[in-house]
């Protein structure tokens, strides 16, 4: 079995080896009673939500016989007209980052799947977990602030 090795200066980690999880039986886990009907509920209503859209923008388009206007494209409106630059601005750069923090923590936990399935290595932070988090949300940060300029109604469309 190989031991993946950093520094103790750079991140302290401790390996363990891969064991077998113990047999739970029949153990459910708490709260599931609640959690997945709620979560299914919300997907459905979700789903319902977006059906509406997409009819009632189809029967807009074949009730005026054109094209639709960007408006009704997915152009956000706000009082029958775009969103202000810095509204459309902020609103673009909160969905980047949360876009990219979600990106990069699938990233980094699909390469630890991969470590600890195909290559053998646990890798333990025990109670530097924080650390991981707060790269990945400086890592999104940094991201966001790079292309912050190119947020807003003119540049997107």
């Amino acid at each position: 079995m190989k031991s993946l090795y950093f520094p103790r200066a750079l991140l302290p980690t401790q390996t363990l080896p891969i064991s077998a999880p113990p047999s739970l039986g029949d153990a459910r886990v708490p709260g599931t009673e609640l959690v997945i009907p709620l979560g299914m509920g919300i997907l459905f209503l979700s789903g319902l939500c977006t059906v509406y859209v997409i009819i009632r923008t189809m029967s807009r388009w074949k009730t005026t016989k054109r094209s639709l206007p960007m408006a009704l494209r997915g152009f956000p409106l706000f009082e029958g007209r775009p969103w202000p630059t810095d509204d459309c601005r902020l609103i673009g750069g909160v969905t980047f980052f949360l876009v990219s923090c979600n990106m990069i923590l699938v990233g980094s936990l699909a390469m630890l799947t991969f470590l600890r399935i195909c290559r053998k290595w646990y890798i333990d932070l025990g109670k530097c977990d924080y650390k991981l988090f707060a790269f990945l949300i400086s890592l999104s940060f940094v991201f966001t602030m790079a292309g912050i300029q190119s947020f807003g109604a003119s540049k997107y469309w």
